[in-house]
């Protein structure tokens, strides 16, 4: 991965997983703070919000007398910020991440019903077909590039007609975007990878969801400047 970014490369299509997992690894115990309060990230928090304005179906605001009933998957769930946050609006809560010692930082808190050290694709291939209200996943894509299958599969296992993906990517410039092969997206200088909109919007349709909601963010500052990124919140408007 680390070759592949020194050398330019536009045609790696995902981050090793042993790589991501040494990367998050080394960084659980100060991950929270690294992210947060240095780098004033507030992904979780962005993608929460949105969910509480659109206020889907069978997603408990706070001061509900019902009962929650979602069940929801949270891929890259890291030390469990958006575990956090979602706990009062939903019923059960799946925290996946590639990296152990995050996983145990997360067990910690208590807010995850189920806790698995895995990768994103084998996880999605391991849940039962329409068991999944939500699939969250925040500034998690930034490792992975080619989203085909991690949609195709979403698609598979959220609830027909009813199943959510909510993400964050971060921005593909539009003058790199001109020059690029056709892939949208691409690995940055920075190491991640960068994704278009024309991109997310057309792998949404073939896969059967609607955009119900989108947003321009800052995912996070590097060197005291915004790193441009784009919220999506999509409703799986088909029956696979």
């Amino acid at each position: 991965h680390s070759l592949a970014t020194l050398e330019g490369a536009t045609t790696t299509r995902t981050a090793a997983p042993a790589y991501v997992a040494e990367v998050f690894d080394e960084l659980a115990d100060s991950f929270e703070e690294k992210l947060v309060e240095h780098l004033e990230y507030r992904v979780p928090w962005q993608l929460v919000d949105a969910l509480e304005k659109l206020s889907p179906p069978g997603f408990i605001p706070k001061d509900s007398t019902f009962d929650p009933r979602w069940i929801i998957a949270d891929v890259g769930c890291g030390t469990g910020l958006c575990g956090r946050l979602l706990r009062p609006h939903v019923k059960h809560i799946i925290g996946v991440d590639i990296s152990p010692l995050m996983i145990e930082k997360t067990r910690a808190d208590g807010s995850y019903d189920e806790l698995q050290t895995a990768d994103i694709v084998p996880f999605l291939e391991s849940c039962a077909d329409e068991s999944l209200d939500l699939i969250i996943s925040a500034d998690v894509w930034i490792y992975v590039g080619a989203l085909e299958q991690v949609f195709e599969l979403s698609a598979r296992k959220l609830r027909a007609y009813t199943g959510w993906m909510a993400f964050s990517i971060e921005l593909l410039p539009a003058t790199i975007e001109a020059t690029e092969d056709d892939t949208g997206f691409r690995l940055a200088p920075s190491g991640r990878f960068q994704h278009s909109h024309e991109y997310i919007t057309s792998l949404a349709g073939r896969s059967g969801f609607t955009v119900a909601a989108q947003q321009n963010i800052s995912v996070r500052k590097e060197s005291g400047e915004p790193i441009p990124g784009r919220i999506y919140l999509l409703l799986l408007s088909m029956s696979r």
